[in-house]
């Protein structure tokens, strides 16, 4: 049942979790036109059909009151179309009169099953079932009359949150933020040198974001959330859409206006820019100069040199949170400390790294929800509607490390009669050749690749500089592997 105390105001009792209405949201200003870039995990054919546009200024709407429109084709498919970035530029909170929703939390999902509709343990299915159900439009079929569970439209979503989401100690990952001035404050020329290379690589304002959070609302984004994927072959809009299903409502938000909503510019997105999942990992011989010794036990942080040591606490805490042993760097934080190497030139479409995480925990059963700020963040502009956020995001200094011990770790850097403590070296990076001055990386003199829209084809050429630069051959050998086509 929802009791009203003020008309703006919704609190939810144990046995209802339904919205009554929807905050009206502004219409969305003239939109703007975009070259053809494909983005995120939005670059392959998808399904589904468009959802309802939003209501437009001072209308109403009861949830349930409109239907998705169904798909004229019979397999689901429809490219992502222009009405689906009709909001990328609208990135306001809302009002402080705006409707404000209290009293959730998290609790198994009701639904009542037929005599062959067995529960289905989501941690037991493979990753491939999951994929593919992120990328199914559920709306396609009716709602199923066994949900009566008012925040699920159909069976997979209701046994994802009870199988998957609930099943965890700590489903929602805690998420921290970087306290900037405190790491300062450590005086470690490591340290300053890790924020300074952070902030030149546009990590600096998403990492000191501060946004808290309810953990059940971020749950209901991820147990139904599905994808909109790009066709690059169709004239539509250019970036993957999100839909999501948040107490009896879908609401969608673009790859452009959830950037844009977390303070990414378009030139922060755009296709130039390196994205951290589309790199294979390094090989061991590239990742050298990230370890103090070769004799011993590569990606554990005991034997990297300290810059980079702290540069994987604060990703990891932020932009790439992973949980588990924190001494060992895994997956794409690898990637990442490769490209922020001090005489790296490379630009790094931060962003994308929280959207493909996003996507990813999505399908991953044994993954927690992650990025819970950003999301809740991202919601409430689109839903236009004050969520209670009970959970603080908590600020975060890392450890300082001792170079001569390094699993010694204290929170205090101990005081030294010489000012600031220091590492005996400079940050190590990359090798270059003896005869280069300054060291270059051959990034520096690639031509981007250039998408002919008359041939439907790509085109690129660089010269080979690569005065020694590490870098040069693994960060290359990417382009290996980009297609001579786009359709």
């Amino acid at each position: 049942m929802v009791r009203r105390r003020n008309p703006s105001v919704v609190e939810f009792s144990s046995d209802s979790d339904e919205i009554q209405e929807e905050s009206p949201i502004p219409s969305p200003p003239p939109r703007r036109s975009l070259s053809k870039r494909g983005r995120g995990s939005g670059r392959m054919p998808g399904e589904g059909s468009s959802l309802p546009s939003q209501p437009t200024r001072g209308r109403r709407q009861k949830v349930g009151a409109s239907r998705p429109r169904r798909s004229t084709s019979s397999s689901g498919y429809a490219p992502c179309q222009e009405e689906d970035g009709a909001f990328d530029d609208f990135v306001d909170l809302p009002a402080p009169d705006a409707l404000y929703v209290t009293g959730l939390h998290m609790h198994p999902a009701n639904v009542s099953r037929g005599p062959h509709e067995s529960p289905i343990d989501f941690t037991q299915k493979g990753i491939e079932t999951l994929q593919r159900l992120r990328f199914s439009n559920p709306t396609l079929t009716p709602r199923h009359p066994g949900v009566q569970d008012p925040r699920f439209w159909n069976l997979f979503q209701a046994d994802f949150y009870n199988s998957v989401i609930l099943t965890k100690k700590h489903p929602v990952v805690r998420h921290r933020f970087i306290d900037w001035e405190g790491c300062e404050n450590m005086g470690d020329v490591d340290m300053s040198s890790a924020l300074v290379h952070l902030e030149r690589k546009g990590l600096r304002n998403i990492m000191t974001m501060e946004y808290p959070w309810n953990d059940e609302v971020v749950a209901q984004f991820y147990a139904t959330l599905w994808i909109k994927k790009v066709d690059e072959e169709a004239d539509g809009y250019d970036y993957p859409v999100m839909y999501f299903f948040i107490q009896g409502n879908w609401h969608k938000v673009s790859y452009r206006r959830f950037a844009h909503i977390l303070g990414f510019s378009d030139a922060d997105i755009q296709g130039s820019n390196m994205r951290v999942h589309g790199i294979r990992l390094p090989m061991r011989e590239e990742t050298e100069f990230i370890h103090v010794s070769t004799e011993r036990e590569f990606w554990t942080t005991a034997n990297m040199h300290r810059y980079y040591r702290y540069l994987n606490s604060l990703s990891r805490m932020t932009v790439l949170p992973k949980g588990g042993n924190q001494m060992n760097v895994l997956g794409e934080s690898r990637v990442l400390l490769l490209l922020l190497a001090p005489n790296s030139l490379a630009r790094i479409n931060v962003f994308d790294m929280i959207w493909e995480e996003i996507v990813r925990a999505s399908w991953s059963p044994h993954r927690g929800c992650l990025h819970a700020p950003f999301i809740m963040k991202m919601i409430e502009v689109v839903t236009q509607t004050h969520f209670e956020k009970p959970v603080k995001h908590s600020r975060y200094v890392p450890y300082w490390v001792d170079s001569s011990n390094p699993a010694a770790r204290t929170k205090r850097v101990p005081s030294r009669s010489g000012g600031p403590a220091s590492s005996s070296e400079p940050p190590r990076q990359p090798p270059h050749h003896p005869s280069s001055s300054p060291p270059r990386c051959c990034l520096a003199s690639l031509s981007w690749p250039r998408l002919s829209h008359a041939t439907c084809s790509w085109s690129w050429s660089w010269s080979w500089p690569w005065d020694g630069c590490s870098l040069c051959p693994w960060v290359c050998g990417i382009f290996l592997h980009v297609p001579q086509r786009c359709c």
